[in-house]
Parts: structure tokens; sequence; C-alpha cells
């Protein structure tokens, strides 16, 4: 797919003239099908239907990328979570050694930046033009602080990912 075939929500004029409630749910529908893949944002979905509305409206940016695109490098701290809508990514880890295969699309990544101060510890370039979906740490945080249910939770899901986290090995 050549970078001209996608077409950015944010080139179309006309979608600053709909109503609040349908921008919401424009933004649900775009993005929902892409990380309701993940266990978590799956449970907030059935779950949470109303709050998973506000989530893809509020903390959730599309990212256009073109061949070549650096997403992030090592040591730089991780704002947000991934999802890859389109493209093919490559991931070097600090040792150098690369990611076999390549990150495809549907695949997520990057999620600890959700849950805990995380540092990128390798290099992600795009290697086929596409886009991502983040979901930014500090809007999610907010979002998900708002109501207590979603907040409970955020955060059993929370625990336990990072007990997992903290059971790999070094």
């Amino acid at each position: 797919q050549k970078e001209h075939d996608t077409v950015h929500s944010s080139t179309v004029l006309i979608l600053e003239h709909l109503s609040e409630p349908l921008r919401k749910e424009l933004s649900y529908e775009t993005v929902v099908h892409w990380i309701a893949t993940h266990p978590f944002f799956s449970a907030v979905n059935s779950k949470m239907p109303v709050f998973m509305h506000r989530l893809c409206h509020s903390a959730l940016i599309e990212i256009a990328l073109a061949s070549g695109d650096i997403v992030f490098t090592a040591g730089h701290e991780a704002k947000q979570m991934l999802f890859i809508k389109q493209g093919d990514l490559q991931y070097v880890g600090l040792n150098r050694i690369v990611l076999e295969p390549a990150l495809q699309q549907q695949e997520s990544f990057v999620e600890p930046a959700l849950w805990v101060s995380w540092r990128h510890m390798g290099d992600c370039k795009v290697l086929s033009p596409g886009e991502l979906i983040g979901i930014c740490n500090d809007l999610f945080a907010k979002e998900m602080c708002l109501h207590h249910l979603p907040w409970s939770f955020c955060k059993m899901y929370a625990v336990d990912f990072c007990e997992k986290l903290n059971a790999i090995a070094p």
C-alpha cells in the first residue's frame, strides 16, 4: 500500500461539523475493531461500552506512518501503547537482535506504558506505510479515574500485568 492511499480523518473537513455525540461515535467505530483484540480493551468494551466510547474519543490517536519513519528509539520514555492498524514495523532490541517476524497488522505493543513508567528497550522503524493507533498513557489514566468501576477494573488488571512483567527473567 502506498502512503497516499490512506485518508486520515483530520483531512476530512466536514467531520468538524458533526455534533459531539456523533464525533464520539465515529471515533469509537473507527478504532474499536483494532483495540478490542486486546484482552483488557475487549473486557472494557463488553462490560463498560459507554466508557469505551469515551476512551476511544479522548485517549486514542491515529498516527500516519511512512516507510522509514522511526516510531521510537531505545531509552526514550514510552508515553503510549500502540496498535498496528496498517503497515509492518521492525523492532531491534538493545542486544541488536531483530524481532522476527516483523510487527504486523493488528498487533499491539508497548503495553507497559499504560501501567508503569517505561523506557523503550529497543528501536522501532516502519518497514511499510501504514497507521498506528496510540493510547496516550496520561489521557488514559485521566479517563480511567473518572468513575469507580473502570478504575477498579483497571487497577486489578494493572496489578496482574505488573506481576507477570516482574516474573520475566532479565
